[in-house]
């Protein structure tokens, strides 16, 4: 039950694909299909399903995280023929074998660290924008929960733009564009905050546009 492709030549993040799909409940059974049992969680089955229908070049599996079900879902795709390369993060938080999986990644993928700092300095500049988004919302109340949410999440993969080499369009843009609106003229009338942990499976439209604070 393999539809059209989704060809990527450039990174993106396959929770956001997946969770920004039209048709998130087809995809779910498509790996149902494929033989994953109705009660594995719904992103591992939606995030493998993305995976092959989409014309990938190679993916990078991010083991050690928060879901134990990664490594099997990366063996799976592997089996499948999808070229895995493996990224664990330590759990004793050690940053000397955090360094080393770095270095491990820039060599498979031919970079030196001199790029890769670059990169990281202009992806800092990012960063800052939407952390004073996140204060303007939990602390201000003058940015959305919904808003916030939207850009924080996006900016795990610069919601795909990482394919013009030279800049991060649409987090790049977008930043500004909420901070300018994102001050006093806008208070929020909610008052009380909410927030909530772990990974949500709503849809977009379902997300309340109100204030909300951090998670945790």
């Amino acid at each position: 039950m393999k539809s059209s492709a989704l060809p990527v030549r450039y990174p993106l993040d396959l929770n956001n694909v997946f969770i920004t799909h039209p048709q998130k409940k087809a995809l779910v059974e498509e790996a149902e299909l494929e033989g994953f049992p109705r009660n594995i969680c719904g992103w591992i089955k939606g995030i493998y399903a993305v995976a092959m229908r989409a014309d990938l070049d190679e993916i990078i599996a991010v083991t050690q995280g928060d879901c134990s079900n990664t490594q099997a879902l990366m063996e799976t795709l592997e089996l499948k023929g999808i070229k895995i390369f493996p990224f664990s993060y330590p759990y004793d938080r050690d940053e000397e074998l955090l360094h080393l999986q770095i270095k491990k990644m820039m060599i498979r993928f031919g970079v030196t660290e001199a790029e890769t700092s670059y990169v990281k300095m202009k992806l800092d500049a990012v960063r800052r924008r939407l952390a004073l988004i996140d204060r303007l919302t939990w602390q201000a109340g003058t940015v959305s929960g919904y808003e916030n949410h939207y850009l924080l999440v996006s900016a795990s993969d610069m919601a795909g733009s990482g394919r013009e080499s030279s800049r991060f369009s649409l987090i790049d843009l977008d930043c500004p564009s909420i901070l300018m609106q994102g001050y006093p003229s806008r208070v929020m009338v909610e008052t009380i905050l909410a927030s909530w942990g772990g990974t949500s499976y709503w849809k977009s439209r379902h997300i309340p546009r109100g204030r909300y604070s951090r998670p945790g």
